[in-house]
Parts: C-alpha cells; sequence; structure tokens
C-alpha cells in the first residue's frame, strides 16, 4: 500500500541510504544506488590520499577538538564544472556548508564505510535498511571506485542486495553510450 523505490545517483544514492537507515519503518520497498561512494578511502589514488590524510587530522580533532564547523561556509562552495553538455551546466552548486560536512564525515572520517554515521544528534545505522538493493558502479569511474561503491553491500542490512559492474565512467554509467545496455 504505496511503498516507493528510491534511486539516486553518486550522493543522492548516500542520502537515501542515510534516510533509510535513520528511518526503518518507511514506507519503501527497494533502495538503487548509481556510482555512490560508501568507502571513500577506497576510491583510487584519492581515497589513499583522503586516507593518509584523515589519520593527522582526526588526531587533531581529537586532541584539539578542531572542527571544520566554524569555517565560513563559502570556503567549502564547490560550483560543477563539467562538460557533458546542458545537464551538467544546469546542475546546482553544492553548498559550502554540505561539502564542509562531506569533508568532515565522510571524506575524512569515513564514517560510511563503518555502517553508522551520527547526524546532529541522530545515529543512523546501515543495517537498518532492509529495502531491496542494487548497487551500480562504473568499471572506469575514477570519482568512484568499484571498490568505493561495493561496499556498501558490507553495510546494509538487506536480505535482498546485489552489486553490477556497468560500463562508464562517473556520469557515464547512468548518461553515456553504454548506459542503456
Amino acid at each position: 500500500a504505496g511503498e516507493i523505490n528510491l534511486l539516486g545517483y553518486c550522493m543522492g544514492g548516500l542520502l537515501n541510504l542515510m534516510y533509510l537507515g535513520g528511518h526503518p519503518g518507511a514506507p519503501v520497498h527497494s533502495l538503487a544506488t548509481i556510482a555512490s561512494p560508501v568507502n571513500f578511502h577506497k576510491s583510487g589514488p584519492f581515497g589513499t590520499i583522503f586516507s593518509l590524510a584523515a589519520i593527522p587530522a582526526m588526531q587533531v580533532h581529537d586532541w584539539f577538538q578542531v572542527r571544520l564547523e566554524p569555517l565560513d561556509s563559502k570556503l567549502f562552495h564547490i560550483p560543477e564544472y563539467m562538460t557533458m553538455g546542458q545537464w551538467f551546466n544546469d546542475m546546482v552548486d553544492y553548498p559550502g556548508a554540505v561539502v564542509r560536512e562531506v569533508i568532515e564525515k565522510l571524506i575524512l572520517a569515513n564514517s560510511l564505510a563503518d555502517g553508522r554515521i551520527k547526524l546532529a544528534d541522530h545515529e543512523v545505522d546501515f543495517d537498518n535498511d532492509s529495502q531491496d538493493l542494487l548497487a551500480i558502479g562504473g568499471t572506469s569511474d575514477r570519482i568512484v571506485t568499484l571498490r568505493a561503491a561495493r561496499d556498501i553491500l558490507k553495510v546494509v542490512g538487506s536480505s535482498e542486495k546485489r552489486f553490477e559492474d556497468a560500463p562508464g565512467g562517473h556520469a557515464g554509467v547512468f548518461a553515456g553510450s553504454k548506459a542503456p545496455a
């Protein structure tokens, strides 16, 4: 009675994952993610750099309680400069506060890889995600590697879950010439 299916590309897939982890009773039947990085530290050379940077960054955070939060959100604003035509050119920029939190919680702390994340005063546990799951990663995606996206299978509580490799890069997985196949 009214169950829906969710689809999310990249960060949209992660937002859906977090929502379902915090709302176990949500009327959602299935979730599909495309190029969604659950383990940022496994995302190729950048993941290695994030992983190495995380060690001193988290130590400084623990010792001195240094946070990115007091910094002006405008410092973290990322405009979307892509070359895939009208679709990318009309994307909304990522707000600085969102980017700042993504850097701190997802990239440096790599919280999603543990299957839990704290959002405000609420602990989100991906083991609560019991919906059927289809996750897709691009075989030539250098932004979110297959290893970074495939770890979703380790953290969700879904009994029906699978991961599919698809030809294409980060956006090519769903918008490239091979996407329909």
